[in-house]
């Protein structure tokens, strides 16, 4: 049988594994990566990159692409609640609107956490960037259609049996460290990875299609909508994907729709139409719908992140709900730790012992999040149950009256009204990931002052660094001088 050398096996083409193609590309090791698709996704899947993993992805020279095509910052400024979508008088009311992810750049502290600003791209459209520069990068050593069939490991290497789909040929790869970015669908399981946390808490149905919202949708600032319908009582949410065109003048958009799990309706395509047509309340409105998905909600983390010379990241590390957008910013502050310890032990200017540094520092910071989204995604059933419109045997009328509290001037109303509405503001953690208000400083014989911004939730470490030189400010991430040195946060999580 065939076999190819190299020092690092990537498997896996999504958001971690050709992000760390292109870190271990810029230091100079021979990566080889396989992907069993054919292709990159296409589903439109996680959107939102925040200010590390642009920050990130600028070292690998995509992020000016990404800003091109991706959302307009001041379309994703924000995020709304709304009283129904369309279909009755009152549709589409506003019941809370909040900034979110740095509200379009314009928010201080996250000016101050970074010189780049939050992006929002659909990995439908994100992952062909990445894999064009990848393979830029990297002639010859990115293979879509090469999947990973077996693999065994070794004191010394790891072997790997690869099947190329496009010719029918298996082949060996020997590489001395294989990073997993594979979804956790083989490779994790090979080498005996186990999955911790809760699993299948409820069912989503997601909804990729293509329609003129323009006369129902509002708020050309808002990115994520979220809709409690009066006609069931479920919320539905609504992201808007482009390609050319944002906010509510969008061409496609993703719709999703919440299930239990044990509900067999959510299996029925006919039957999920129905509901979303009758959820948003627009009857016969013209629908392209391109593709229905079903996915579960929970949250788990891999219980070791490496055994032996294989490591795992990303979805092959921990698997979020997207409420919080934490799950691909997650993925690539994984592969961005690590690469360069992979690089350093390749290159024979570490042990492989260095290798364990990656799962201490990324595995707390990874099942924080986990935690965070999961929490996220809590917080919306706490107020549902609360309102109490989610009963099937309640009418229209009993749900519209209900939702009607929220802004009624009854007295008797207020402390209901107050009591959601704190809940609601309470989700601004999912949107405004920056934690501590008041930068620190450190002066240095008064001519240099650095200011740190501690720790963007999915990074788990201060990024936030800019030189002050008298009136004006620079980003230790563009400083090219020799007044910036390593700097490391004494705080819990800095890294």
């Amino acid at each position: 049988m065939k076999r190819v050398t190299v020092p690092v096996l990537i498997v896996g083409g999504g958001g971690a594994g050709l992000t760390a193609s292109m870190l271990l590309s810029r230091m100079g090791v021979d990566a080889l990566l396989v992907n069993a698709a054919a292709r990159t996704s296409e589903l439109p899947k996680a959107h939102v990159l925040n200010q590390r993993a642009m920050e990130v992805l600028a070292d690998c020279g995509v992020a000016d692409e990404i800003y091109r095509v991706g959302t307009p910052p001041e379309q994703f400024s924000h995020t709304a609640m709304y009283a129904g979508f369309a279909g009755h008088e009152g549709a589409g009311r506003v019941i809370f609107k909040q900034e979110s992810w740095g509200a379009g750049g314009m928010d201080e502290e996250w000016r101050m956490a970074s010189p780049k600003v939050s992006s929002n791209l659909p990995q439908i459209r994100l992952e062909p960037i990445l894999r064009a520069r990848a393979e830029l990068m990297s002639p010859g050593r990115v293979r879509f259609h090469h999947e990973v069939t077996h693999v065994e490991t070794f004191d010394d290497r790891v072997i790997a049996q690869v099947t190329n789909h496009d010719s029918n040929e298996t082949y060996e790869v020997e590489a001395e460290i294989l990073l997993a970015c594979d979804g956790g669908r083989t490779i994790g399981r090979q080498v005996g990875i186990e999955w911790e946390g809760p699993r299948d808490l409820s069912r989503t149905v997601s909804f990729y299609l293509s329609a003129d919202f323009f006369e129902f949708a509002g708020d050309p600032d808002v990115l994520l909508r979220w809709i409690w319908s009066p006609f069931s009582g479920r919320m539905v949410v609504m992201a808007p994907m482009g390609p050319l065109r944002w906010g509510a003048d969008s061409e496609e958009w993703v719709v999703h729709l919440g299930y239990g799990i044990d509900d067999e309706r959510a299996f029925d395509d006919a039957a999920v139409e129905a509901d979303l047509r009758s959820d948003l309340g627009i009857g016969e409105h013209r629908l392209d719908i391109h593709t229905i998905t079903r996915w579960t909600i929970g949250g788990v983390v891999a219980d070791r992140f490496r055994v032996g010379r294989v490591l795992v990241a990303g979805d092959a590390a921990h698997r979020h709900p997207p409420t919080g957008a934490l799950g691909l910013t997650s993925a690539i502050h994984d592969v961005h730790n690590v690469c360069w310890k992979i690089a350093a032990v390749c290159q024979g200017r570490a042990g492989l012992e260095l290798l364990d540094s990656y799962e201490a520092e990324r595995r707390p910071v990874d099942a924080r999040n986990v935690a965070r989204s999961l929490e996220n995604s809590k917080g919306y059933a706490t107020m549902a149950k609360l309102m109490r419109i989610g009963d099937k045997s309640l009418t229209f009328d009993d749900r519209w009256n209900a939702l009607s509290r929220l802004w009624s001037n009854d007295p008797e109303d207020a402390s209901f009204r107050r009591r959601i509405l704190e809940l609601m503001a309470a989700q601004s953690q999912e949107f405004r990931g920056v934690r501590g208000r008041d930068p620190g400083r450190i002066c240095f014989g008064g001519r240099l002052r650095l200011s740190l911004l501690h720790t963007i939730h999915a990074s788990g470490f201060a990024t936030a660094t800019r030189l002050d030189r008298g009136l004006e400010s620079e980003s230790l991430l563009d400083a090219r001088s020799g007044d910036a040195g390593l700097v490391r946060s004494d705080r819990r999580g800095g890294r």
